[in-house]
């Protein structure tokens, strides 16, 4: 029984250590797609236009990343109870 409870907090770590990367993957590539964008066509470029807000998304990362680190060590310890 323990060992589910082990498998959904590294899947609650995983998916926001996922997220966490993901954003900052959007965040970084998509200024450089807008400048090649622009260079074909004729407007202005200023990156700052084109970086996005993940506060929110972050949160919820970071929610999640410390979540599945307390109930993965809620876990072991219940588990060398032997409860």
């Amino acid at each position: 029984m323990k060992k589910s409870g082990f498998i959904v907090s590294m899947i609650g770590i995983l998916l926001g250590a996922a997220t966490l990367v993901m954003t900052s993957v959007i965040n970084e590539v998509t200024p450089k797609i807008a400048l090649i964008v622009f260079q074909t066509t004729t407007g202005s470029y200023t990156p700052i236009d084109f970086i996005m807000n993940f506060a929110f998304a972050d949160t919820v990362a970071i929610v999640l990343i410390v979540c599945g680190l307390v109930f993965g060590a809620y876990c072991f310890v219940s588990e060398k109870r032997g409860g």
